[in-house]
C-alpha cells in the first residue's frame, strides 16, 4: 500500500469534538517537520504517503490516540481519485 487515509470520527458532543480536532490540527502542524508525508485534507481527514515507511502514520495515530479520538484508516495502492492533494493538478 502506498497511501493511508485517516478519518477521525466525530463524537456526539459537537463542541468537544471541535475542540479536540482543533488541538489535534495544531499538534499536526507543529509536528509537520517530523511528519512530512502527512497532508491534512480537511478538519478530520489526513492523507499519509507510505512510500518511506509507516513512521508518519504511526506518529499521526499516536497524536489522535492522545486526544482520545476514534479514527478509521483506509489503505490505497494509489492516491484515491476522489482526493485532491497538493501534488495533484487542481484544475
Amino acid at each position: 500500500m502506498k497511501y493511508a487515509l485517516v478519518i477521525i470520527e466525530q463524537v456526539s458532543d459537537v463542541d468537544a469534538s471541535r475542540e479536540a480536532l482543533g488541538l489535534l490540527s495544531n499538534e499536526v502542524l507543529s509536528s509537520a517537520s517530523q511528519m512530512p508525508q502527512v497532508e491534512r485534507l480537511n478538519g478530520g481527514t489526513y492523507l499519509v504517503k507510505l512510500e518511506h515507511g509507516l513512521h508518519d502514520l504511526a506518529h499521526l495515530c499516536a497524536l489522535v490516540a492522545h486526544r482520545k479520538l476514534h479514527y478509521r484508516t483506509l489503505f490505497f495502492e494509489e492516491a484515491p481519485p476522489f482526493v485532491i492533494t497538493k501534488d495533484r493538478d487542481r484544475a
